[in-house]
């Protein structure tokens, strides 16, 4: 009888208590790639062994049809860097053990890991590669160690639970958009110690602050004055920032960057006469936008600088502007009247396109401006 016994406790425990492996092979980035192992368990944890470097763009369980399968991943210490792409759509990946001798996170390598919640990345690594944790929507904190130097463009775009994060001193290089389209963040917090960077009132600077690089998208506020030094606003700076409605932009500001405020909230803003620029898409679908004003000193207007602004209703060009960009008031449905100075010189391909509202068009010019390429759909369906 206590024999039986035995065996049974035996048997419930090896069913309880053993993972299956179901896949196997090697993930190494020397030579034939042998260097790194791996191994998947019918519980979903994937374990890599060995020393070196990951295999990049081309993982081996993703190539057989299992990363749909993978819920954990164990990283041996030895491995020295994971790979581009290594985990990109394991949308059951929630957790990671990272050890401290990664010295590199490379492109897209938790891109679309919707599952994630919290990532390590431990003393010893250097760089965080493009879009690494891109479209981590679970993800809600992450610390990133002083060892890091460069953090890649998109790096953490779309991690949409992500509330706040602090960039250590020795970060030297964030890429475009690295913290873009986190909806829940509210704060990003550079060392004081940073060479490079700055933050005041969780806004990300440049050093000197002469350049806004990254407003959060998920602060509450609904004004903001960009504070008094600034003479850049950043690509991307006010992207998808919802609760923003205006903007004051300081005199000093020369330039406002692409995609600067598209697709924000904004229902006016105040642009200075020290402005001489404004950058591609800078108010791209600001559907709220009623009126701006652009001052004497622009000489050029972004292609798709106002782009679907449906509430804009006027707009003043003033004679310092020398050239329209392609698609610069294309789709500004409530617009109804435009004067084009005689300074301009050029007008992009469907500058004026699908304005449905546009009744009067008066041109200063003696000599008509250059249109674009295709020149019947500058003002097409107007």
């Amino acid at each position: 009888m206590k024999k039986l016994f035995t065996l049974l406790f035996l048997t419930a425990f090896t069913l309880v208590g053993y993972a299956k492996v179901i896949a196997s092979g090697y993930c190494g980035g020397e030579g034939d790639g042998t260097n790194l192992k791996w191994k998947l368990t019918d519980a979903g944890t994937l374990t890599i062994s060995g020393t070196g470097p990951m295999r990049s763009w081309s993982s081996p369980w993703n190539d057989i049809g299992y990363k749909g399968a993978i819920k954990s991943v164990n990283i041996s210490v030895g491995v020295t860097s994971i790979g581009s792409s290594a985990f990109s759509g394991c949308a059951a990946l929630t957790s990671i053990e990272i050890p401290s001798s990664v010295t590199s996170i490379g492109d897209g390598t938790f891109y679309g890991c919707d599952a994630l919640t919290s990532v390590v990345i431990p003393e010893g690594v250097t760089s965080i590669g493009n879009s690494a944790f891109r479209g981590c929507a679970a993800l809600t904190s992450v610390e990133i160690p002083s060892s890091v130097t460069s953090i890649g463009d998109y790096a953490f775009y779309d991690c949409d639970a992500l509330t706040s994060v602090v960039i250590p001193e020795g970060v030297t290089s964030i890429g475009d958009s690295a913290f873009d389209g986190c909806g829940s963040m509210e704060n990003i917090e550079v060392s004081a110690a940073n060479t490079a960077y700055s933050s005041l009132d969780g806004v990300l600077f440049n050093k000197d602050k002469s350049e806004l690089i990254q407003y959060p998208n998920g602060k509450k506020a609904t004004t903001y004055t960009i504070p008094e030094g600034v003479t850049s606003i950043g690509d991307y700076a006010f992207h998808y920032c919802y609760s923003l409605t205006s903007v004051v932009i300081t005199e000093g500001v020369t330039s406002i960057g692409n995609h600067a405020f598209s697709q924000s909230s904004l229902t006016s803003v105040e642009i200075p006469s020290s402005v001489t620029s404004i950058g591609d898409y800078a108010f791209y679908y600001c559907a709220a936008l009623e009126s701006v004003v652009i001052p004497e000193g622009v000489t050029s207007i972004g292609s798709f600088a106002f782009n679907g602004c449906d509430a804009l209703t006027s707009i003043e060009i003033p004679s310092s502007v020398t050239s329209i960009g392609n698609s610069a008031f294309r789709g500004c449905a409530a617009l109804t009247s435009i004067e084009i100075p005689s300074s301009v010189t050029s007008i992009g391909y469907g500058a004026f396109y699908d304005c449905g509202s546009l009744t009067s068009i008066t041109s200063l010019n003696l000599v008509p401006p250059k249109c674009g390429k295709y020149t019947d759909y500058t003002f097409f369906w107007c």
